[in-house]
C-alpha cells in the first residue's frame, strides 16, 4: 500500500473461483468484502454464516487473525461504513476487479456490484490495483509454500483416484466424483470448480466440464480406445495447485504414444528452464518450440503462475497451420499480463502444462514446479506421464 501510494485496499468477493477473500482473510467470504485499511486493523464484513462460522471457531479456540470481524447483509454498503469510520472517505482506495484480465485477481465485479462500489466510493480517489497486487502475491513465503506442498499432494492422490476409476463402464460422472472425493479427504475446497475433463479420443474443446449437463446427452460410459484429459484444481489454504493428466483406456497407438512424448519432453524441457533469474517468457517458449518442432500445435497455456494465474504462456500457436475445421481456426496470442522482461524469483509457483496436438487429438502433462534457491522442485509425479488403463 506504500508503494501504490493507498490509504486501504477493498477486496469486494464474488462467488468465483479466484476471490481474494480466502487468501486476505482465511474464510470463505462469497459476497463478503474485506477493508485493509494502511494504518489501522483490519476489518471483515461477511454474511451473517460466515460470522457465524468465525464465532463457532473462536469457541473451538482459534482465533481468526482478522479479529474485526462484522456481519453484513450488504457488505459493499458496510465497506463505505468502515471507511468512513476510518476517516478515508475521500483518501486514495484501492480495487481489485474493476479491469478486465485473463482470470482476475480477486474475482470479477459485477456490473451491480462496481457501480455500486462507485457509489459506496464516491469522493474516494480509486485505483484499480489487480495487477500490482497479483505481482506481490506471486512470491511465496514459507508458510505458504506448505500449502502449496499440500495442495500439490492433493492433486496426485486426485490424480491416482481418477485413474483407478477409469475402467470400461465407468461414466462421466464416477470421475468427477473420484477427484471430488479425493480432494476433499484432503482438506481441499470442492465448492469451486475441481475437474476439466474430455473423454474422447478426439475433443475440440480442451477440458469443459460436467460435459453431459448442457447437450442434455446421457453420461458416457468409457469403452477401450476412450483417452480421458483432465485438469485437476486443488484450492487448500487460498492456495491453488493444478495437475494435468492424459488416460489411454487400452492399448495406445502410434499417433498418442507420439503425443505423450511431445507433451513429455516439453514439460521438461520447461522444467529445465526455471530457475530464479530467468525470464518468464523464455521458460514458455522453450516449451512451446518442442511442441512445434514436432509438427502438433500448442492445445494449452503451456506454462503460468499459480496463486495467482497471472502470468500465462502463449496459447493456440500452430493452430492456424493445424488440420482442424476452419471455424477453429485462430492466431496464437498471450493472455493475461504480459512483461517479456519479468524474470522468475525463488518462491514463485508455476503449472507446467503443455498439451501437445495434432487435429483433434491431445496429451497433457503437468503439475505444479516451485522455484527454489537454485533451481527448481517438482511436486508431482504421476501426471506427468500418460497413464494407461488395459
Amino acid at each position: 500500500m506504500r508503494e501504490q501510494g493507498l490509504s486501504a485496499l477493498v477486496g469486494i468477493g464474488g462467488f468465483n473461483t479466484n476471490r481474494l477473500q480466502p487468501y486476505l482473510a482465511n474464510t470463505n467470504g462469497a459476497g463478503g468484502a474485506v477493508v485493509f485499511p494502511l494504518d489501522s486493523a483490519p476489518v471483515y464484513l461477511g454474511v451473517g454464516w460466515d460470522v457465524g462460522i468465525n464465532f463457532d471457531n473462536a469457541r473451538r479456540g482459534i482465533e481468526p487473525w482478522i479479529k474485526d470481524t462484522r456481519a453484513s447483509f450488504d457488505p459493499i454498503g458496510s465497506v463505505g461504513e468502515v471507511l468512513e469510520e476510518r476517516g478515508l472517505k475521500k483518501a486514495r482506495i484501492g480495487v481489485f476487479g474493476l479491469t478486465s484480465a485473463f482470470i482476475p485477481i480477486g474475482g470479477s465485479s459485477t456490473f451491480p456490484e462496481g457501480s455500486r462500489l462507485m457509489e459506496v466510493l464516491q469522493g474516494a480517489e480509486i485505483v484499480d490495483v489487480t495487477t500490482e497486487f497479483g505481482l506481490t502475491m506471486l512470491k511465496k513465503s514459507t508458510e505458504e509454500l506448505a500449502l502449496v506442498r499440500h495442495a500439490a499432494k492433493a492433486c496426485e492422490r486426485a490424480a491416482k483416484a481418477l485413474v483407478d476409476e477409469c475402467r470400461v463402464g465407468a461414466l462421466e460422472p464416477d470421475l468427477y466424483a473420484a477427484v471430488g472425493d479425493a480432494l476433499a479427504r484432503e482438506g481441499c475446497d470442492t465448492s469451486t470448480f475441481t475437474l476439466l475433463m474430455t473423454v474422447e479420443p478426439e475433443a475440440m474443446g480442451f477440458m469443459g466440464g460436467h460435459q453431459w449437463f448442457y447437450p442434455q446427452r446421457q453420461p458416457k460410459a468409457l469403452e477401450i480406445g476412450d483417452v480421458v484429459e483432465a485438469e485437476i484444481f486443488a484450492w487448500y489454504g487460498g492456495q491453488d495447485s493444478q495437475a494435468q493428466i492424459s488416460i489411454v483406456i487400452g492399448e495406445p497407438d502410434a499417433e498418442r504414444l507420439h503425443l505423450a512424448d511431445v507433451a513429455r519432453r516439453s514439460y521438461e524441457a520447461g522444467v529445465a528452464q526455471i530457475r530464479p533469474g530467468v525470464p518468464f517468457a523464455s521458460v514458455w517458449k522453450a516449451m512451446r518450440q518442442v511442441i512445434l518442432d514436432a509438427g502438433c500445435w500448442v492445445g494449452s497455456p503451456v506454462l503460468h503462475s499459480l496463486s495467482p494465474v497471472l502470468l500465462v504462456g502463449e496459447m493456440n500457436a500452430g493452430l492456424m497451420e493445424a488440420n482442424v475445421h476452419p471455424s477453429f481456426k485462430a492466431p496464437a496470442f498471450v493472455p493475461g499480463y504480459n512483461d517479456e522482461a519479468l524474470v522468475l524469483e525463488e518462491g514463485m509457483v508455476l503449472a507446467v502444462e503443455p498439451c501437445a496436438a495434432l487435429g483433434y487429438k491431445k496429451a497433457l502433462s503437468g503439475g505444479a514446479v516451485i522455484v527454489t534457491r537454485d533451481g527448481s522442485e517438482e511436486l508431482n509425479s504421476l501426471p506427468v506421464h500418460m497413464q494407461v488403463v488395459r
